[in-house]
């Protein structure tokens, strides 16, 4: 029988996320033909750039999902900042849209100098410019304002920007520091922190206790919270599950989801798929996909590249899947060529992904 030679599965990675990039296609037209196996693949890998470097380090700087809020959440933070704001000096107000005015121009060091000559900021300020650092990923500096900032101003809103920055760093050790000690003040963790913290082990690749944080969640006080906050915390849930790969623990708390009254989103389907991709549960993964139309959910450019990922073995199951696509009028994005091209390389037909790239 014939076989076929696959390249480490790091290496090859790599080379499908550079695949696409407009210097690498040109190399890649221009390699003479070679026959699937060994001495193509490797061909191929030879030409891999300095540019791969590059995109796995920004691959390695998390960057959370900005999960979008319902109206209705955000009327009420408009109010309550309105109200804040009242209650602001006129002086520390101009400097806080200042500071959020560099921030917003992608200067976020600007912005920490000017907030650190500022004579006596409030816990307003104190929350905006770690805010700022959060979205910029400064933990030094967050740390270092943290450390400074009277305990008497720290809130839940201070205490929910820290976690989310150690969200986005995979800072787990001192996200779980400053949630104790967020207790140990006082504080109550509600259903926002503890959906923040979820996020962290899920980033941080711990299942268990993202999930046992979650199962302490659903058996208190999930129920009593309003439904977005209900959703986003299975959502948190469901992606640590996802994230591990592991699909009957993401069945769970799917079924859960929909027993509790909510029913399927988009999110919640994908989340699904996700789970089947690691170990490329590629039957699964269909019927989970085919599944979608019975919740009247048309399935998304997003869900069609996660199942071409489950299927990434079975490259003429992954053709059928991209012709389906195309048939439903979805124009497949980037990543949905890269989840192709992948399936081309596991089945050794270099001539195959040459031609992919070359349409």
């Amino acid at each position: 029988s014939r076989q076929f030679w696959l390249p480490h599965p790091v290496l090859m990675h790599r080379l499908v996320a550079i695949a696409q990039r407009p210097c690498f296609r040109r190399q890649l037209l221009a390699l003479p033909g070679r026959e699937p196996g060994p001495s193509g693949s490797l061909l191929l890998l030879r030409h891999v750039s300095i540019e791969s470097i590059r995109e796995k380090s920004q691959e390695q700087s998390f960057r959370g999902p900005n999960v979008a809020l319902h109206p209705n959440v955000k009327e009420k933070q408009a109010l309550k900042q309105t109200k804040e704001l009242a209650d602001q000096s006129p002086e520390l107000r101009r400097l806080r849209f200042e500071i959020l005015r560099l921030a917003k121009a992608g200067e976020p060091e600007e912005a920490l100098a000017l907030f650190r000559d500022a004579p006596d900021p409030d816990a307003i300020l104190y929350n905006t410019v770690l805010n700022v650092c959060a979205k910029a990923h400064l933990l030094r500096d967050a740390m270092g304002i943290w450390d400074s900032m009277p305990a008497a101003m720290k809130s839940l809103i201070s205490y929910s920007i820290m976690l989310d920055l150690c969200k986005r760093r995979k800072k787990i050790d001192l996200a779980e520091e400053l949630f104790s000690e967020m207790q140990r003040a006082g504080f109550l963790p509600e259903i926002v922190v503890c959906t923040t913290m979820i996020h962290v082990y899920s980033v941080g690749d711990d299942l268990e206790r993202a999930l046992a944080l979650f199962d302490r969640v659903r058996s208190t006080f999930l129920a009593t919270v309003e439904p977005l906050h209900q959703r986003m915390a299975y959502q948190a849930a469901l992606s640590a599950a996802a994230r591990a790969g592991d699909y009957a623990r993401a069945r769970e708390l799917f079924v859960s989801l929909t027993e509790s009254g909510h029913p399927p989103e988009h999110f919640q389907f994908n989340a699904l798929l996700t789970s089947c991709a690691l170990d490329a549960q590629a039957d699964l993964a269909e019927a989970v996909f085919d599944s979608m139309e019975g919740w009247n959910l048309a399935p998304r450019v997003e869900d069609f590249t996660v199942l071409l990922s489950c299927c990434r073995l079975d490259l003429p199951r992954c053709l059928r899947i991209f012709e389906r696509m195309k048939g439903a009028g979805i124009a497949p994005s980037m990543r949905t060529y890269r989840q192709l091209l992948k399936a081309y390389i596991y089945a050794g037909d270099i001539e195959g992904g040459r031609a992919l790239l070359q349409a």
